[in-house]
């Protein structure tokens, strides 16, 4: 399911830590006993290259959530923000005028995390430098072909880089350690 719970934008809307995962729309694949009552969503594959974000989806932890969105971000080639974050919820918009938007909360009792509001589309601009690349993401990203060729050129690797996330790549001078795409 990738649309939206409510049909319009309410900016004061607040998908506080008491949301329960009832509220969602739910979908059972099977009507056996041990699954009648108990719910069943969807689980984040950490490993996933560009994950797929939708209402529903479970995270083990709101840092496996950060690390899905910076992926969209980086896949897509937009710079969300993250607006709210504490123990129990989180918040996330991207640009103004943009309609992106994610809600996610912690489930009640437990550390588990799921996206309760989501608003897939992006209206805005593909920006070319991104904050979200960075050596550290770059080097996770590319490990095992670092690891089948450890003597990798820097422009083998940078051609591969433009090809592959169409972004171009160049150590940045701030002193930080962001490689703009």
């Amino acid at each position: 399911m990738r649309s939206a719970l409510h049909n319009e934008v309410d900016e004061d809307y607040d998908s506080s830590s008491n949301a329960s995962s009832e509220e969602l729309k739910i979908g059972s694949g099977s009507e056996s006993e041990e699954n009648i009552g108990k719910l069943s969503f969807p689980e984040f594959i950490p490993r996933k290259r560009n994950p797929e974000l939708e209402i529903g989806l479970l995270f083990g932890s709101f840092e496996e959530l950060k690390y899905a969105v910076r992926n969209h971000a980086v896949f897509n080639r937009v710079e969300p923000i993250f607006k709210r974050n504490d123990k129990e919820r989180f918040h996330c918009v991207c640009k103004e005028g943009c309609p992106w938007k994610l809600w996610a909360s912690k489930l009640r009792g437990q550390d588990t995390v799921q996206i309760k509001t989501y608003y897939p589309d992006h209206t805005c601009l593909k920006v070319h430098k991104n904050k979200y690349i960075t050596f550290k993401w770059l080097a996770d990203y590319y490990l095992e072909d670092f690891r089948a060729d450890p003597v990798w050129k820097t422009k083998h690797f940078r051609s591969r880089v433009r090809k592959d996330l169409e972004v171009h790549t160049f150590r940045s001078n701030r002193g930080g350690d962001s490689w703009w795409g």
